[in-house]
């Protein structure tokens, strides 16, 4: 049953979708600049969460440029849910967005063109959500990601209509392994961010930025049990395009590889990634959170 409180948020989202609609678009860098300040100023549980990860990831940076990249971070993801506000209100980016760019788009024509299923790997990097949008048009079919259920039935059902036209279909992580194996039957592309901490029953501990981190396996378990190719992508700003880079694709052989070294080699994959463009990621998470003695911190 909706909550009172239900339908307060809901109608909160409904205000700030209007408001967004009726505000200029020339208005929006300040919202961007507003809004940088206001989660800095007041959000500081993640202020201080930034400033550990980058201690840990960049131990032989200075104070100043920790500080620097820090500002650099804020930057870029107040722009980013800036776009994301824009899209979510008017169905279509910013008239001044940037253009995109695709690096080795051979690689995916290779696994459009295996009429198999797969599964893309990326992570919280440059703006995740725009992969489904940009391939949605390249793509026989919409991507398959993974979300949890908003706490909100009303927002859930705003949201998911605004992800299916952003070009993803939704499943939810309860039960998420057997639908994708299911998706993958019937050749469906599988979208999976797997930068972020692993609760302990699901981790295996791989190197991260020289740190011991619990890292998410299942994009390597399905491979190697399943035989399903893997095709690394990531989405970054550069100063005049967005860049969608595909990587080799992993296609299932002989090898020896296992769980760990598979897992070992996505991670590393993506931390390549971020120290190119290391004020792109999302340092808000407390990525180390879960310790090799299955301790959580």
């Amino acid at each position: 049953m909706n909550t009172l409180r239900h339908h307060l948020e809901y109608a909160l989202l409904l205000f700030l979708k209007g408001l967004v609609r009726l505000t200029p678009y020339s208005c929006h860098k300040y919202f961007a600049k507003t809004l940088k300040w206001a989660v800095k100023r007041f959000d500081k549980r993640h202020f201080r969460q930034v400033a550990q990860n980058l201690l840990l990831a960049f131990p032989s940076m200075n104070e100043v440029e920790r500080n620097n990249l820090r500002e650099r971070i804020y930057t870029h993801f107040s722009t980013v849910i800036t776009e994301w506000l824009y899209l979510f209100t008017h169905r279509r980016r910013p008239p001044d967005a940037l253009p995109v760019t695709l690096i080795n788009p051979e690689y995916l024509q290779s696994i459009l063109d295996s009429d198999s299923g797969a599964i893309f790997i990326s992570a919280h990097f440059g703006n995740w959500e725009l992969i489904p949008f940009i391939l949605k048009d390249l793509l026989p079919s919409p991507l398959i990601a993974i979300a949890r259920p908003m706490n909100n039935p009303l927002i859930e059902r705003i949201v998911s209509q605004f992800r299916h036209f952003m070009g993803s279909q939704i499943i939810y992580k309860h039960g998420a392994l057997r639908k994708i194996i299911s998706h993958l039957k019937e050749k469906r592309m599988i979208y999976l961010l797997i930068d972020q901490n692993a609760v302990p029953r699901e981790a295996v501990f791989v190197d991260f930025f020289s740190h011991k981190a619990s890292a998410i396996s299942s994009a390597a378990q399905i491979h190697l049990k399943k035989r399903a190719p893997l095709l690394p992508l990531f989405l970054h700003y550069e100063k005049d395009q967005i860049v969608l880079e595909f990587l080799p694709p992993i296609l299932p052989d002989q090898s020896k590889r296992t769980v760990e070294s598979l897992t070992q080699e996505l991670l590393k994959s993506i931390e390549l990634q971020i120290r190119k463009n290391p004020e792109q990621w999302f340092w808000f998470h407390n990525r180390w959170k879960t310790r090799t003695n299955g301790v959580s911190i």
